[in-house]
């Protein structure tokens, strides 16, 4: 099958070539893969921190009482668990 010792060689360094570039393939669909999951990570943070704020803002008002910051507080939380 191989004549020569340097065509031995030739078939050993395409076969790692083709190997790595299998390896640098799947890790292309891996990041691609991770990009996906931490965009909607970094969705999820900020509708959380949308949601913070607003239950900030309705905390520190001080125009509300204990109770309709609660009830506002509840909308929220549902509001949020609706979405996810």
């Amino acid at each position: 099958m191989f004549k020569t010792k340097k065509d031995k060689i030739i078939a050993e360094y395409e076969t790692t070539i083709k190997n790595q570039k299998s390896l640098i393939e799947d890790l292309k669909k891996r990041d691609s893969l991770q990009s996906t999951s931490n965009a909607g990570l970094r969705d999820e943070i900020e509708n959380l921190k949308l949601i913070l704020k607003n239950v900030a803002d309705l905390s520190f008002e001080g125009q509300f009482s204990s109770e309709l910051v609660l009830a506002k507080i509840k909308k929220l939380v549902c509001d949020y668990q609706s979405k996810n």
